[in-house]
């Protein structure tokens, strides 16, 4: 990450019976060749499935991304409600 150019790097080894902050498998993007999700949180494959956890984030930064799932849950509601 400092080669990335991040000036602060945090780290902590929880063990692998924590499964502290987990993200990924899911992403999110505009390209259904490289993404899960569009940027609605909408699935690029099955037209009603909607995906609003961590798994559409592709890191969580070394915070909780509780706020950040919930504000993405938010945006999918209000997907879903322009829709019908």
């Amino acid at each position: 990450m400092r080669k990335a150019g991040f000036p602060i790097v945090l780290t902590h080894t929880f063990g692998r019976k924590t499964t502290s902050h987990q993200c990924g498998t899911a992403r999110m993007g505009s390209d259904p060749k490289t993404s899960v999700v569009d940027l609605n949180c909408r699935s690029h494959d099955v037209e009603n499935l909607y995906i609003t956890d961590a798994s559409v984030l592709p890191t969580s930064a070394a915070v909780n991304p509780a706020l950040t799932v919930s504000a993405l849950a938010i945006k999918a509601g209000a997907s879903i409600a322009r829709q019908a």
